[in-house]
């Protein structure tokens, strides 16, 4: 399966509702945008009693008295408030990844380093690592250049940082202590062959990562920083 061919399974799966599970992505924040978006239906039932209400009301008095249309005006306003008001009260990390699964690129990912017991044959568990992807349309033409790539940065990690250009230090740093997650480094384009756009992200990897020519197929979007601006894709998910 092609790079588009997994965005157009991606996007369906996020029609379906089904995408943000499957991409495995922690969240320990109360999903608040969630519960009042449902709240609003609660209202909408009670708008449509009211005007039941208004209906039977008219047939014996032919008319409505102005104090149950407001009422019926009350309920639709704030039936309606808490609907719009479930988009404003997710957090950050929450909007990411709804932009994420709506709006990201589908672009390979070398792997730089792993958890060590992601590399265990028994493994079944999400584990975090860091990956490299390009955003640069080139790399599916050089997918063995992003691999090269994601190598050189994982050496970096033992380099004396003493001896580092800063931007290359902040990058040997963030591999050697294995922190995470943590935002998204550009890599400086003296380190990726001539690939544009490369970005190093702290990432939970999946225990069977979906590939595409031996390099991990992620969800990313350009210019995020934010660990939730990215997401590798389980080999399931494409099942």
């Amino acid at each position: 399966m092609n790079l588009a061919a997994i965005g157009g399974r991606l996007r369906d799966l996020e029609k379906e509702g089904r995408l943000e599970k499957l991409l495995g992505q922690r969240d320990d924040a109360m999903p608040w945008g969630d519960i009042v978006w449902m709240l609003q239906w609660p209202g909408w039932i009670g708008v449509g009693i009211q005007i039941w209400r208004m209906a039977n009301a008219a047939t014996v008095t032919k008319d409505v008295p102005p104090a149950e249309m407001a009422w019926c005006v009350i309920l639709a306003l704030v039936a309606a408030g808490l609907g719009l008001a479930g988009r404003f009260v997710r957090t950050k990390e929450q909007r990411v990844r709804q932009w994420l699964r709506r709006r990201g690129l589908v672009v390979p990912a070398a792997l730089v380093q792993a958890n060590d017991a992601f590399f265990d044959p028994g493994n079944d568990r999400w584990l975090p690592g860091s990956v490299l992807v390009s955003f640069d349309p080139a790399v599916v033409d050089r997918p063995e250049t992003l691999a090269r790539v994601g190598k050189s940065l994982f050496a970096m990690r033992r380099a004396d940082r003493r001896t580092l250009r800063p931007e290359h230090a902040a990058i040997a740093w963030t591999l050697y202590h294995e922190m995470g997650p943590t935002p998204s480094i550009a890599v400086p384009p003296e380190l990726t062959e001539g690939l544009r756009d490369c970005l190093l992200v702290s990432a939970m990897l999946p225990p069977k990562p979906a590939l595409w020519q031996s390099l991990f197929v992620c969800l990313a979007l350009p210019g995020e920083s934010s660990p939730a601006g990215a997401a590798v894709v389980a080999a399931d998910v494409l099942a």
